[in-house]
């Protein structure tokens, strides 16, 4: 299943290259605008930390809310659909309504733990450390879990806050899957540092992770033909091939030459 999700996603990115490089645009803007208000606003100051820690609060929901922008166009990516180029344009708006508080949230957990995690590790006490974990710890599950959140909402047409208590049953449903969804993000993060964010970028971390949700939904409707197989040790044994035929089978066989635009054949 990983193999297959790995390749699935690089062709997906690949073949729809322009769709995700303008919208990565606009998430680089808003991270050009971060980067240059820190620089400017960085100082000793109490109320120019402040400004800058609240800046990036604010930038850190815009992100997201530019990123969430593209979920529909992800779903439709990750499902074989045409993706209309428009259609990201027109869910920013709506995107900026329904994402924003969440972005704002998100945000401020990363802001708390960039602060909070040295100023506990820095008290030089048992306890200062043990808080440090603890909100270190914390601030990880819930990352993990959120990574989740546009994927729900684009995929199974979520509510905001169905789709934010539905992150936390995917996550400790789907652990070590989702440990390596967050690092195989990682990974394109830093692929993107070294294109400019063009690509994959934001919006190719969310096209990964709705492909990966994507396929582990599948598991769900085979356990809901087989409610008598919903036991701990058999949903261990998820026969990811027979679920995955059909995903298979619309792939196809694709080559170097596919990757170039030069013809071959596919079966």
């Amino acid at each position: 299943m990983i193999w297959f999700f790995i390749k699935k996603n690089f062709w997906d990115g690949w073949e729809n290259i322009g769709n995700i490089v303008v919208p990565n645009l606009m998430t680089l803007l808003v991270l050009a605008l971060i980067l240059v208000g820190y620089l400017f606003g960085f100082s000793f100051n109490p109320i120019s930390l402040v400004l800058m820690y609240i800046m990036l609060i604010f930038g850190i929901a815009l992100i997201i809310v530019f990123e969430s922008a593209f979920g529909e166009n992800a779903r439709a990516i990750s499902e074989n659909e045409t993706v209309k180029f428009s259609g990201y344009f027109c869910e920013i708006g709506k995107a900026f309504r329904e994402n924003f508080k969440f972005g704002l949230i998100v945000g401020f957990l990363i802001v708390s733990a960039v602060i909070g995690v040295p100023l506990y590790i820095h008290m030089d006490s048992f306890y200062g450390v043990a808080l440090g974990m603890i909100l270190l710890l914390f601030v990880c599950i819930v990352m993990l879990a959120v990574q989740w959140y546009v994927p729900l909402r684009s995929i199974l047409k979520m509510g905001p806050k169905k789709a934010f208590k539905k992150c936390f049953v995917v996550l400790f449903d789907n652990f070590a899957f989702s440990i390596f969804m967050e690092l195989y993000s990682l990974v394109l993060l830093v692929l993107s540092v070294v294109c400019l964010m063009t690509m994959p970028g934001m919006c190719g971390i969310l096209l990964a992770r709705t492909n990966g949700l994507r396929f582990r939904l599948l598991k769900y409707d085979w356990l809901d033909q087989h409610p008598e197989l919903k036991v701990r040790g058999v949903r261990k044994n998820i026969p990811w091939e027979a679920l995955l035929t059909e995903e298979k089978a619309m792939f196809g066989k694709r080559t170097f030459k596919d990757l170039f635009g030069l013809k071959s054949d596919r079966t």
